[in-house]
C-alpha cells in the first residue's frame, strides 16, 4: 500500500512541477500576448517608415500602441514612468535626453553600452513594433 501511495505522490508531484513550469514560461514570455494585441490593432496602424523613426510623433494611436507594448513587455519591472515601476531606472525625460537611435540601440543591443547589463532579448519584435516602443519612450519629455 505504501509503494502505491509513494508512486501516486511522485506522479502528482511531477505533474504539478510540469504545470507550474508551463505557467511560469507563459507568464515570463510576453511574445504570444504581444503578437495577439498588435495583430488585433494592425488594422488601425497607418503606413509608416519601416526604418528607424527620425522624429517623434504625437499620434495618439501610435503612443497608445507603444504604451501597450511597454506594458506587455513588463518594462516596469526594471523601469519607471512617473513613479510607476522600478524607480531605479526611470524613463521620465528620456525623449529629451536621447535620440530615437539611442533609445532603439538601448532596447536592441544594450550590451554595446554596458556589457554587464541584464536585459531581456527583444529580437522577436518587428521593426514596426520596435518603432512604436521607441516613439512612446521618446514622447516622455
Amino acid at each position: 500500500m505504501r509503494k502505491v501511495l509513494a508512486k501516486w505522490m511522485a506522479v502528482l508531484t511531477g505533474l504539478l512541477v510540469c504545470t507550474l513550469a508551463v505557467l511560469f514560461a507563459l507568464i515570463q514570455n510576453p511574445g504570444h500576448e504581444l503578437a495577439a494585441v498588435i495583430l488585433s490593432e494592425k488594422r488601425t496602424l497607418p503606413e509608416r517608415d519601416k526604418e528607424q523613426p527620425s522624429r517623434w510623433t504625437n499620434d495618439k494611436i501610435d503612443l497608445e500602441l507603444g504604451r501597450t507594448i511597454y506594458r506587455i513587455l513588463k518594462c516596469r519591472t526594471c523601469h519607471s514612468i512617473a513613479g510607476d515601476g522600478n524607480r531605479g531606472n526611470p524613463l521620465d525625460g528620456a525623449g529629451g535626453r536621447l535620440t530615437a537611435r539611442e533609445i532603439h540601440d538601448w532596447i536592441v543591443s544594450p550590451d554595446d553600452f554596458d556589457p554587464d547589463i541584464l536585459k531581456p532579448d527583444y529580437s522577436y519584435l518587428s521593426q514596426d513594433h520596435l518603432n512604436l516602443l521607441v516613439n512612446y519612450i521618446g514622447s516622455l519629455k
